[in-house]
């Protein structure tokens, strides 16, 4: 090809490019780069948009259960209170991840609690507490306008037996049972929920 050839086919691809851009800025980028929002049953993508010749990408927030993990602390009374006026005793702290399935986020966790022993003195001889048990976590995690809430069903099994001592004559009075408490936290570290003898703290990692 000779040079007036050369010539001809670059001003030919240079009209070729320059009205592609003419097009494409007359439908502000072709739509290629607009603003698409998602379908509802779809996980949010990162999209461009064009503002001034320059492109911006848009990151979708994250959702406020992704990643979440920590523990609730569990507090119960234990032993005669009314008796002695105890106040709640933590036993333990009850771990727990949440794990995204498709759209919904679910809480799972569990495990066992601190062997508890507690031994008071009174005038009128002894008492002894020991409480022993487990707990299980289930729920799911759900987006909200003003961040995130845990739904969370706790059923702790336990065993506590108290050992009363009057002069050398001792008693036993045993305990056992499947409490379940059903309690709604805001995602914030430090949230408490509580009720009849029992109180649950949330600690996020």
């Amino acid at each position: 090809m000779d040079r007036k050839g050369e010539i001809h086919v670059q001003a030919k691809n240079f009209f070729c490019l320059f009205g592609m851009v003419i097009f494409c800025s007359s439908l502000v980028g072709c739509g290629v780069y607009s603003n698409v929002k998602p379908d509802a049953g779809q996980s949010p993508t990162a999209t461009s948009t064009m503002a001034g010749g320059v492109f911006v990408t848009d990151i979708p927030e994250k959702h406020p259960c992704e990643g979440l993990s920590g523990t609730f602390e569990l507090q119960i009374l234990v032993g005669p209170a009314e008796a002695v006026g105890l106040k709640p005793t933590s036993v333990g702290q009850i771990p727990f991840d949440v794990i995204p399935d498709g759209e919904i986020f679910t809480i799972r966790g569990g495990g066992p609690m601190d062997y508890y022993v507690e031994t008071e003195k009174h005038e009128w001889g002894t008492y002894t507490v020991t409480f022993d048990g487990d707990a299980v976590v289930k729920g799911d995690c759900v987006s909200r306008d003003n961040g995130g809430m845990l739904n969370v069903n706790v059923v702790l099994n336990g065993e506590q037996n108290i050992e009363v001592n009057v002069e050398g004559n001792i008693s036993n009075y045993p305990w056992s049972g499947v409490p379940q408490m059903t309690v709604n936290f805001p995602i914030e570290d430090g949230a408490t929920r509580e009720g009849e003898g029992w109180v649950l703290i949330l600690h996020l990692k």
